[in-house]
Formats: structure tokens, sequence, C-alpha cells
């Protein structure tokens, strides 16, 4: 909502746009969000963001990073009884990347508003993964991008990477091929 001032502010582009913030507002949980009718659905509410903020910024890189969601925040959404299990510590649990596996229907609409969005000139816009912790992961998530048309098309989307667990610092040799910058 703010990017127009931040642009007007002298900001050269975004680090990190989080998903999250645009989900929380609707104040359901993205798995009953897949199901809404437009504009109300996962996608358009996903692609309106990312417009807006594209828009603002262009031609100034925007890094749109996936949804870093916690059990313990979705459960309080409405249908996150229905999806979430209880976790001990969701600072550890399922979320980042391993999340986007376990629910890909969510990453899939992730992907395909990015998509919508680059599609429509804004290609500025690129991705971020979040809470990587294997490189299978991230191997995964360009997989899914490739599908999407996001990567191999000739007008790729960047794809970063947050560095955010030992592991990850630990087989940085091992990331380093897989993705266009860290975070």
């Amino acid at each position: 909502a703010r990017a127009s001032e931040a642009v007007a502010l002298g900001a050269e582009g975004v680090g990190l746009m989080r998903a999250e913030f645009l989900v929380y507002q609707t104040g359901r949980h993205p798995l009953f969000l897949l199901s809404d009718p437009a504009p109300r659905n996962l996608v358009t509410i996903l692609a309106n963001g990312m417009r807006t903020v594209a828009s603002e910024f262009q031609p100034h890189p925007v890094i749109y990073r996936s949804m870093d969601l916690r059990s313990n925040e979705v459960r309080k959404l409405i249908g996150g009884d229905q999806f979430e299990k209880f976790e001990e510590n969701p600072a550890l649990g399922c979320r980042g990347v391993n999340r986007a596996q376990r629910d890909p229907s969510v990453f899939q609409a992730e992907l395909e508003a990015v998509a919508t969005v680059r599609q429509t000139g804004f290609d500025n816009l690129n991705m971020m993964l979040p809470y990587v912790r294997w490189p299978e992961e991230v191997e995964w998530a360009a997989h899914e991008m490739a599908k999407a048309g996001l990567r191999g098309s000739g007008n790729d989307a960047l794809l970063w990477m947050m560095v955010e667990t030992p592991s990850s610092v630990l087989r940085a040799k091992e990331f380093a091929p897989l993705v266009d910058g860290v975070s």
C-alpha cells in the first residue's frame, strides 16, 4: 500500500516482498482461498499485490518471497484448525519450501500469480525462497517454476533463497549453482 511513497522517497527496489500480509488480511487459510471465486481467490489476491508493487518500482527489481507461513499463525485463520497440526516449535517446523512441498497447490498459485504479473510487462518481479534447508528443496522449486513458465523460458524470473539455517550455510557450495542470489 505504501509502494508509491517508498519510490517517492528514493527506494530503488524491494529486497523482500512478504506474501504473508496479503494472505493474513483476508483472515482465511490459503488452502481455503484456493477455491474462492475471483477476486477473492489466492491467485488474484497475490497477483494484485505483486502488480501494485512491481508497477510502482518498474524497472527496479522486486523480489517476491514465497510464503513462509508458520503453523501457529495460520491456525488462527478461518480454516486453520482444519489444515494445521499443532507444532511444539513452529519456528523450526513446517514452513518455507517444506510447507510449499506439503501444500504444492498453494505454491503453484503463487507461481501462477508471479507468471501473470510478469506476462503483463513487469519482468522486474522475481522470486525468493524462504527457510531453505536442503539443495533438493531449491531443485524442486526451480522445477515448479519451470512448469509455470518462470524458468527456461527465455524471460526467466531470478531465483533467490534466504539463508536462515546452519545447513544452508554449511552447504553453500551446493546451493550456489542453483540460485541467482541469496539473502
